[in-house]
């Protein structure tokens, strides 16, 4: 993967794989993908890794609460 980044010219984040699992999961997320399902196909044992693996953030959570929040002006 790095060496892939470098033949595009520019420089690869120290934690390549990393990065990819955790854009990965952070958007499965947004998308509004099971954490049950993103814990197996992560591979995770407990579903603690998970949410250390996907940390969202505030904005995140509250999109999430408008949309399924019965006091949302949809």
């Amino acid at each position: 993967m790095k060496g892939l980044c470098k033949r595009l010219g520019f420089d690869p984040p120290a934690r390549t794989l990393h990065c990819f699992r955790h854009t990965f999961a952070v958007n499965y997320l947004r998308k509004g993908g099971s954490v049950f399902h993103l814990q197996k196909v992560l591979g995770h044992s407990t579903l603690e890794m998970t949410r250390r693996y996907a940390n969202l953030v505030t904005a995140d959570l509250q999109t999430v609460h408008e949309r399924v929040s019965l006091l949302s002006a949809r």
